[in-house]
């Protein structure tokens, strides 16, 4: 994985491992912890990555309210990607604060998994 030292690099992902029943894939950081220890120049924000891919460049097909949250260890990069967002739709975007905090994000993407999963059975 390669990105441009001190740019913004979007992550979407969740850290989720599929199996019979989706659990964590890692126990001890989120995904963009570990995207950030791969790519360690990159200035990782998460974002979107609670939202289905066909509403993240166009949150007005959605039903619900174009909001959408962010965390991520620099402010500059966290502000291109404020800016990113508005231009796509998203009216209102919450800020979580570090990368810590994506842990949080990434809970509530393996919640909604399961969710998916067990309704689908």
């Amino acid at each position: 994985m390669w990105a441009h030292p001190n740019k913004p690099l979007i992550d979407v992902s969740n850290n989720i491992e599929f199996g019979a029943t989706p659990k964590l894939a890692f126990a001890d950081r989120s995904m963009a912890e570990a995207i950030q220890g791969w790519v360690p120049g990159a200035l990782v924000v998460k974002t979107l990555n609670l939202i289905p891919s066909g509403f993240m460049i166009n949150p007005q097909k959605n039903s619900l309210p174009p909001i959408q949250w962010m965390a991520g260890n620099d402010g500059r990069a966290k502000e291109v990607v404020r800016g990113l967002l508005g231009d796509l739709g998203w009216t209102e975007i919450h800020d979580l604060g570090g990368l810590e905090q994506t842990r949080v994000q990434e809970a509530i993407g393996l919640l909604l998994t399961a969710v998916v999963v067990s309704l689908t059975r």
